[in-house]
């Protein structure tokens, strides 16, 4: 149940949504045809339709502070996305105290193991780019540190380099606390991933609405031709480029006669499609 309810409902432009669903929401508010269909519409319908178009596309009327944007907005998902890919102050602090460290150790087991490039490359990482992301940096991190720390290295750190015990737990102290903001950058990620899941449901949400809307007005004002512009029918949903024109673009399930037969996610249309 849930895979589905994340499918898209519709295949064209969110833009296209926001506008036509607004128009048909201020249909449906007016004193002109509230009344009208009243009895065809489950109470709170078009109430829970507005707070849904604040939700996704004006946050700042949904009741919800600018600062801390409503779950499933667009500005939600924006600042969700916002902590992907760049570094967080804690992080930038984290790699600041780590890289020369591990400069360090590299050049310690340059000077101490000077030519022999394969243990320089697999046990002090010599050579070796490890990218941008936090668990990688840490990855390769944790591979030095123990290349500085193998028994078999300690001695000759010492007496070539002067890299002693001292140095390798300064490296693994900086290297814990990188390893600390991962956890922050993975909460990026799932926090994205929530805004995306939630965004996606509100969207199939409110077309759902309009659609039950539309439905009730389709039977309440067969031959209103002033009352189907305002509620956008024969309009909305957009019609397939190809098409027969007998429908919308919606995907199976989401609709008949134009794309309307009634609801899912809880809205519903009495007496709309019978």
């Amino acid at each position: 149940m849930s895979n589905q309810s994340n499918q898209p409902h519709f295949h064209f432009p969110i833009s296209t949504l926001e506008k036509e669903s607004d128009l048909i929401l201020t249909a449906a508010e007016g004193d002109t045809y509230a009344a009208a269909l009243a009895d065809r519409l489950d109470a709170g319908l078009v109430a829970s339709g507005r707070t849904l178009w604040n939700t996704l596309f004006k946050p700042q009327d949904a009741g919800t502070p600018p600062a801390e944007p409503t779950a499933g907005s667009s500005a939600a998902q924006k600042e969700a996305h916002s902590d992907i890919g760049t570094y967080t102050q804690e992080q930038k602090d984290a790699l600041a105290a780590y890289r020369p460290l591990a400069h360090q150790a590299r050049e310690a087991g340059k000077t101490a193991f000077k030519g022999n490039n394969v243990k320089l490359h697999d046990e002090f990482r010599v050579g070796v780019d490890p990218g941008s992301k936090i668990d990688k940096i840490v990855s390769e991190g944790r591979l030095l540190l123990a290349g500085v720390r193998n028994p078999a290295n300690t001695a000759a750190l010492k007496s070539k380099a002067g890299y002693i015990a001292k140095d390798s737990d300064a490296l693994e102290a900086t290297l814990s606390r990188l390893a600390g903001t991962e956890t922050n950058q993975e909460d990026a990620k799932g926090k994205a991933k929530g805004a995306t899941d939630v965004r996606r449901a509100n969207l199939n949400q409110l077309y759902d609405t309009v659609i039950t809307i539309q439905s009730a007005a389709e039977n309440e004002f067969p031959n209103d031709r002033q009352a189907r512009t305002a509620f956008r029918l024969g309009i909305f949903p957009p019609k397939e480029k190809g098409g027969d024109g007998g429908g919308g673009v919606n995907p199976p399930g989401g609709g008949g006669t134009s794309g309307r037969t009634g609801s899912s996610s809880g809205t519903g249309a009495s007496g709309a499609a019978k």
